[in-house]
Parts: C-alpha cells; structure tokens; sequence
C-alpha cells in the first residue's frame, strides 16, 4: 500500500511537470558574460532548481558534519562516563569487601576481650 501511494505521487508530480514543460516550451535568451544562449523555458527551470538543490544540499553538508562531529565527542564522553562508573562500582566492591572484614574482626575482638574478664573472674 505505501509503495502504491509513493508510485500515484510520483506519476502526479511526473505529469505536473510534462504539463508545465508543454506550456512553457517557449526558447528564452540567457546572457553569460561572453556569449548568448537560447534554451527551453522548462530546461532553465529544471537546472536552476537542479543548481538550487545542489547548493542546498553542500550549505547542510558542513551542518551535518559538524553534527556528526559532536556526536562522536559525545559518545566518546559517554564512553568515558561509562568506564569511570564500573571503575567506581568496582572500587565500592572493594571497600565493601574491607569494611566486611574489618566488621568481622572488631566483632572478633569484641568477643575475645569479654571472654578475657569472664576467664579473670573464674
């Protein structure tokens, strides 16, 4: 269905321009600086909208790639960001990890000096 509709819109615009170019199929004189040149109303148009398109299209080729350009700094920054979380996730394991201990053996320490008065006592 959307192929069909993309075919109907392009046979539109196809027979828009034939009508066009049969209506203005009058020879119309272009002055270059050195010399005259008489060409079809439809051919000026055509290639003024040709040379219109093209220069539109280089004016956004600089935008583009001054987009892409950003982009990749940012996914390198992205990138960065990343590697700097797991270093940070890795390092919170460890300390984790040492606080376990530590706990473990103030606990340790904690028992063996109240067995000490409790052995004093006997």
């Amino acid at each position: 269905m959307k192929n069909q509709l993309k075919l109907v819109i392009v046979l539109m615009i196809v027979v828009i321009i034939s009508l066009f170019a049969i209506i203005n199929n009058a020879n119309v004189p272009i002055n270059f600086i050195f010399t005259t040149v008489e060409l079809p109303l439809i051919i000026i148009l055509v290639l003024a909208l040709l040379i219109g398109g093209l220069l539109s299209y280089l004016l956004s080729l600089t935008n583009m790639i001054q987009k892409n350009k950003e982009i990749s700094k940012l996914k390198k920054a992205v990138n960065d960001a990343q590697k700097d979380y797991q270093i940070a996730i890795e390092e919170i394991a460890k300390l984790e990890d040492t606080l376990d201990k530590l706990e473990q053996e103030q606990a340790t320490n904690v028992n063996n000096e109240q067995q000490i008065p409790n052995q004093s006592m006997e």
